[in-house]
């Protein structure tokens, strides 16, 4: 069994992937998958976005889905050990 320590070293390596993914995402979402009037603008109407096969509001998903995953370590990095 490992000590607290490292169990928690290794969470927080996780958070930090995930604050990473998160602002990856939240970028990629916010300057390179413009929205619809946003993608006009810049690109006409007949232009659709897409990155490895993802459309922005999958991206979004998986930014969610990553930000709960971020909320459940950050609760098993505080709960204390019960010794």
């Amino acid at each position: 069994m490992m000590d607290r320590s490292k169990v928690n070293l290794v969470i927080d390596a996780l958070m930090f992937f995930c604050v990473m993914a998160m602002t990856g995402i939240g970028l990629l979402v916010k300057f390179v998958l413009l929205p619809g009037k946003d993608t006009w603008a810049v690109y006409g109407r007949k232009v659709e976005l897409f990155l490895f096969g993802m459309e922005r509001h999958q991206w979004g998903t998986i930014h969610m889905i990553i930000a709960f995953v971020f909320l459940g370590l950050t609760v098993l990095h505080i709960i204390p050990t019960g010794r």
